[in-house]
């Protein structure tokens, strides 16, 4: 093969290669757009990025050929300075033009207040010593380290600054160098607490040194330093309540005061009172409901006793539905508190109810941000209530309820379907049901009578339910009691002779139980005193059951005439055995294989007895 045939395109592609490099650089080295500079650019190298149509990222540096200021001496004269000196400073300043500035200083004081500025307008040739002086009157109260702070500035533009800088010198005898805790945090609600201080003297001296507690002197004491640092330490002698503390400590010496600074948190894990969210365990048909706060402690320590509010509405503006004691509570204990919320006409709707843990703050806890809860609680449109006369009823007495039905809403009437049933566990010894309209705010009493004569002595409960068209349902109850001290009721009261009757005792007495029971069955029998007798009628008759029991000391008797009847019974029939041959003739018998044969066994004959 001929080399030619394949360098020549070898070669043009090294070319369009070449081209396409240049291309590239020619492109990246496109001059970047033109941009405003800012008057006020110092002396320098900067640099423009910027990117062109191709998205390519690029950068041109140029320099700002502004005026350069320096202040590369400052000195001051006559250290050691005292209260009512004078602080005169010398500079020496570069400048690579020449320049007017303006010259402005002022002394910063330890606890960063700030002296009056001093100005003046100095010139500044083309040199490296330019020699400049200013004085600055000091009056200060305070002991430690001073700053002079000065700028060098364009007098037409003071935002536009040449040169900037200062200068820290001491002032006075005693200097306070730092103050901190023995602890950066206190869990323990108990923990004593050390302030550790560090002292400078410049000469051996004494200083009046008072710590202070969130800005109250607990600690005033009088300290001999020797020249040179020290470092002392101060237990504190108070009572802290959990929380973020300050702690000052002012050091006085020769008439000046160095003053520092700190912060420590104490009690992080104290006592923490938390309540739940209030709610109704057993919502209520009547015009109370009863709403439980459970009050939990979730600190490290205990909490002493205190209280738990409830509010309807926000603490303070709305309306306080009580007030109860929470004991002290361990950590991690809990406590349920119940209150009695009184529902008012026209209170039907939406309420928002809060709990507040601790209201009086006599609980010491580090986070008190969590000492309320809220929740939302809708009463319904109406209000149901039952009562009766009192509470326990003779068996045979009439029984008289009332209910009293409350229509809640403020601006709706109310249309009420009310049925009031009285049950013996899943029996209904009575039932009625009435309709009533109730107009907004509306009461109404609703009185229903029954007999009891037919009734069993026990705990009997009467259920009010009642229904409005929207679907809203109530159930009131109340619990009543039937007594009876002599009752029983018997199986079967009927039947032939010979009938066996099983007795059982119902006897319920208002007070006490029965200790004795004694059964007349009324057939001339033996008196039993059995509980639950069973008792055989072997004559056909009518009988009169009496029972009288005991309680206490006191005896009762129930009759019950003609509660027994004993019908004639059917003869008594008696089997006797003959031949087959003698009721047959033949016997057959059916086998397997269909034929018959003899049959030895005798057949059964009943014979009627004879009375």
């Amino acid at each position: 093969m001929n080399r030619k045939s394949w360098l020549y395109p070898l070669l043009a592609l090294a070319a369009l290669v070449v081209l396409l490099t240049a291309f590239l650089l020619l492109r990246s080295a496109a001059p970047p757009p033109p941009v405003s500079l800012s008057p006020t650019l110092i002396r320098g190298t900067y640099t423009i990025d910027y990117a062109l149509e191709d998205g390519l990222p690029h950068s041109a540096p140029f320099d700002v050929d502004a005026p350069w200021v320096r202040v590369t001496e400052l000195r001051l004269e006559g250290l050691p300075y005292a209260p009512g000196d004078t602080v005169q400073a010398d500079l020496t300043v570069a400048s690579t033009d020449p320049l007017t500035v303006a010259l402005h200083a002022w002394l910063l004081a330890p606890d960063g207040t700030s002296g009056d500025v001093q100005s003046a307008i100095c010139d500044l040739q083309s040199t490296i010593n330019n020699h400049l002086t200013l004085t600055l009157p000091l009056s200060t109260t305070q002991a430690g380290p001073h700053r002079l702070i000065y700028t060098l500035a364009d007098p037409a533009d003071p935002d536009r600054i040449y040169a900037a800088g200062s200068e820290t010198f001491d002032v006075g005898v005693a200097m306070l160098l730092g103050l901190h805790t023995d602890r950066a945090e206190y869990s323990d609600p108990t923990a004593p607490v050390t302030a550790t201080l560090t002292l400078y003297a410049a000469e051996a001296t004494d200083a009046d040194v008072i710590l202070l507690l969130d800005g109250v002197p607990v600690i005033t004491t009088t300290l001999a330093l020797p020249a040179g640092v020290r470092t002392v330490e101060i237990p504190l002698d108070a009572s802290m309540l959990p929380g973020y503390h300050s702690l000052t400590a002012r050091v006085g010496a020769a008439g000046l005061t160095a003053t520092a600074a700190t912060s420590f948190p104490y009690g992080t894990h104290s006592a923490d009172l938390v309540p739940c969210p209030p709610f109704i365990p057993q919502p209520s048909a009547g015009l109370t409901q009863t709403v439980e706060v459970a009050v939990f402690n979730l600190g490290h320590f205990s909490a002493v006793s205190t209280t738990v509010q409830l509010w309807d509405g926000e603490p303070g503006s709305g309306l306080l539905l009580g007030e109860e004691v929470i004991p002290a509570l361990d950590a991690s204990r809990r406590a349920v508190a119940q209150f009695v919320w009184e529902i008012g006409a026209g209170a039907g709707g939406p309420h928002t109810l809060t709990a507040v843990a601790d209201p009086e703050n006599r609980v010491a806890e580090w986070f008190e941000g969590n000492n309320t809860a809220s929740a939302e609680i809708t009463l319904p449109p109406f209000a149901l209530e039952v009562e009766t006369e009192r509470e326990a009823y003779a068996a045979g007495e009439p029984l008289t309820v009332t209910i009293r039905a409350v229509n809640l809403m403020a601006t709706e009437t109310e249309r009420l379907t009310i049925t009031a049933t009285m049950e013996y566990g899943s029996l209904q010894a009575f039932r009625e049901t009435v309709v009533r309209e109730l107009a907004p705010r509306a009461t109404e009493m609703v009185a229903i009578r029954w007999e009891t004569a037919d009734l069993i002595g026990g705990h009997y409960t009467i259920r009010v339910r009642r229904t409005d068209p929207a679907g809203t349902k109530l159930v009131a109850a109340r619990a009543v009691r039937v007594y009876d001290p002599a009752n029983f009721t018997a199986e079967p009261r009927s039947g032939p002779a010979p009938l066996r009757v099983t007795f059982r005792d119902l006897s319920v007495p208002l007070e006490g139980v029965v200790s004795a029971w004694q059964w007349d069955f009324g057939d001339s029998s033996p008196v039993v005193t059995q509980f639950n007798p069973v008792h055989i009628y072997t004559e056909p008759g009518i009988y009169t059951v009496t029972l009288t029991t005991t309680v206490g000391i006191s005896t009762f008797v129930r009759m019950k005439p003609n509660y027994i009847t004993v019908l004639p019974g059917n003869p008594p029939r008696y089997t006797v055995y003959l031949p087959l041959v003698m009721r047959h003739g033949v016997a057959r018998a059916a086998t397997g294989s269909g034929t018959e044969m003899p049959v030895d066994r005798p057949a059964p004959v009943e014979i009627p007895q004879r009375r």
